[in-house]
Formats: C-alpha cells, structure tokens, sequence
C-alpha cells in the first residue's frame, strides 16, 4: 500500500518517548534525495537527483552499494530483498538486489515519475502516457499481467486499499476493483471516474 496504509502515515505505530533525541549519525549522499528514503530492519534505500540508487547502513550511515541509472529514479519501492523502481526520460522499469545492487530485470517503460504501488505479489506503475500496469514481482515481465489507460497523466502514484485501487490524475481521481489482479486478462473495471471539485470561492465581508 502506497506509504504504509489509508491513512498515509507510514510510522502512525511508532512509539516515541518524551526524551530530546540525540544523533547517532549523520551521513552524505551522491547527491539531493528523491522522494522518500525507505528504511528496512538494516538498510536504507534513497533515490538521488544524479540518477543514482544508493543504500546505506542503518546502523552506521555507511554506503553499502551505490548504482548509476540511466534516468532520475522515482522513490524505490522495497519488497524482501528487491528493490524497485522506475526512470524518467528513458523510461525503465527496474528490479535490483537489495544486497549487493545487482540487476534482477529490467525493461522498456514510459516515463514515470510517482512512487510504484505494491499488494498481493503485484507492482502497480502509473506512467505519464496516462497507463496505469500491474506486474508480478516474482517473474521477469516480459509482458504486464494486464495494462490499461486514462485520459490524463497521474500526479500521484496508484493508491491500493483492500480490494480497491485509485487512480489519482491533477483534476480527477478514478475509482476501480481489483478483483482481477494478479491474473492475466483484461484490466480491472473502472468503477467510477469524477473530477476534482474546485472550492468555493470565498464571500467577502465588509
């Protein structure tokens, strides 16, 4: 689920005390960050503005791995031990070894630019041709298991709920069952699709 649950809160179930916090250690990256840092049991996983990925220790702060892409990478999505992620300009659709940083797979992708979404074995990816795929984390996509297409580009990346996903576009937001995911067929049915409500514009008082 995009960012951890509903709520968009991925640490809604930490417990922080009273106390001041004190620095354990500080650590430099190639370059500006991306996004969001994902953090594991042992690692953490940045995306840099220098069209790298780049993990670090935990514990220390310290580079395990640093790779070089061959596009500005969106927020890497962690599964186990892979990692994926995708590219702007030339769009690539990619999975690396969360341990040494090697390349799992990779494939032609149109150019993405929001965070990959992830629930039941299945990688959803919102592109900026307005496609919205679904591939399976375990097999090497020669093909997604469906792929299906909206009139706009997403400005956020595809948000999964229970058995409902949501496609999110500048001025409208799609609704639509995921009862086929994971399955090879047509894509899922878009239950509803309406567009963003301006606010109303405020009266002045005199």
């Amino acid at each position: 689920m995009y960012m951890g649950n509903p709520a968009r809160a991925p640490f809604l179930g930490q417990r922080v005390t009273d106390k001041a916090p004190s620095e354990l250690w500080s650590a430099s990256l190639s370059s500006a960050i991306r996004g969001m840092l994902v953090v594991t049991d042992e690692v953490i996983v940045a995306a840099t503005t220098d069209r790298g990925i780049q993990t670090l220790s935990r514990q220390d702060g310290s580079t395990f791995w640093r790779r070089r892409l061959d596009g500005p990478p969106v927020s890497p999505l962690v599964v186990g031990d892979v990692i994926f992620t995708a590219t702007e300009d030339r769009g690539r659709l990619r999975s690396l070894g969360l341990v040494e940083g090697e390349n799992r797979w990779e494939r032609r992708h149109p150019s993405v630019r929001n965070p990959l979404s992830f629930a039941d074995d299945t990688v959803f990816v919102a592109a900026e041709d307005g496609s919205l795929a679904a591939f399976s984390r375990n097999d090497r996509p020669v093909e997604p298991l469906w792929l299906t297409r909206f009139p706009r580009a997403p400005s956020a990346g595809p948000l999964i709920l229970d058995r409902w996903a949501v496609y999110v576009a500048f001025d409208s937001v799609s609704s639509w069952s995921t009862a086929m995911m994971g399955s090879v067929g047509p894509p899922p049915t878009a239950r509803r699709s309406w567009p963003a409500r301006r606010p109303a514009t405020a009266r002045r008082s005199i």
